[in-house]
């Protein structure tokens, strides 16, 4: 995974810069006690990738939640400039988060993750 970058007009600057390799960018916040609930467990979940992307230019990201890598079948795409999302009512099961960054120029860099409980 490379940069994405590009210059306009010699003096305006855009880039996205990936996260490292080996690295899980996206923190998970289990807000229920996924231990004592009973199965199947409805639980709140908070994530933030903030600092995980840079770019010179704002940014929005769009988010799913899958019960596979990629997927979007549990939440569907939204589109946030807030670095942290929390949702409510997941049934906690195998999941993988999506997040993809976009910048101004329209260069986007995306992520996935799969998630467990604590």
């Amino acid at each position: 995974m490379g940069f994405l970058c590009v210059v306009f007009l010699a003096f305006y600057f855009t880039c996205i810069v990936p996260p490292g390799e080996g690295v899980l960018p996206i923190r998970v916040s289990w807000l229920t006690n996924v231990y004592s609930c009973p199965m199947p467990c409805i639980a709140d979940v908070f994530f933030a990738w903030d600092g995980v992307f840079s770019s010179t230019t704002p940014m929005i990201y769009e988010v799913s939640l899958g019960s596979v890598e990629g997927g979007s079948d549990i939440f569907q795409w939204v589109e946030t400039v807030d670095p942290t999302l929390r949702i409510n009512g997941i049934i906690y099961e195998e999941l993988y988060v999506t997040v993809t960054a976009i910048n101004t120029a329209g260069f986007y860099q995306t992520i996935s993750q799969q998630i467990f409980a604590p």
